[in-house]
């Protein structure tokens, strides 16, 4: 009965071993277009042909959890280009994006500018 005992612990041992050691030997190591996963000498890299992930406080992050896109590989492409009313990007995120209309201090400006904020699947008009 005690050798059955000592069998099963020694068999659990050896189980969670053969599991959980391949998991925490595995390394990723991340550059905006490639991940690199290493396990046993045996490496395995993904190269996007964009970024894919930002580096944000020295950690790296999917693009779309980040809290800030500027100076990171994206850029805004302004559509439509109004002469009277400048408009400055101040920065972005997958979900937002902040604007300063009044990028040059004009002591006139218009409050009832509007603004269109384009996206591949909808159109947004903020008034």
């Amino acid at each position: 009965m005690k050798s059955l005992k000592n069998f099963t612990l020694l068999f659990g041992i050896l189980l969670l071993t053969l599991i959980v050691l391949p998991v925490v030997s595995a390394e990723t190591t991340y550059t905006p277009t490639t991940e690199t996963t290493c396990s046993d000498g045996t490496c395995t890299q993904i190269i996007y042909s964009g970024v894919e992930y930002v580096e944000e406080k020295g950690e790296w992050k999917h693009w779309t959890e980040a809290k800030s896109l500027k100076d990171k590989g994206f850029e805004i492409t302004i559509l439509e280009d109004d002469k009277d009313y400048k408009l400055e990007v101040v920065d972005f995120n997958a979900t937002s994006i902040t604007v300063d209309l009044n990028p040059n201090g004009l002591s006139i400006f218009s409050n009832d500018v509007p603004v269109r904020i384009w996206n591949v699947k909808m159109k947004t008009v903020l008034n």
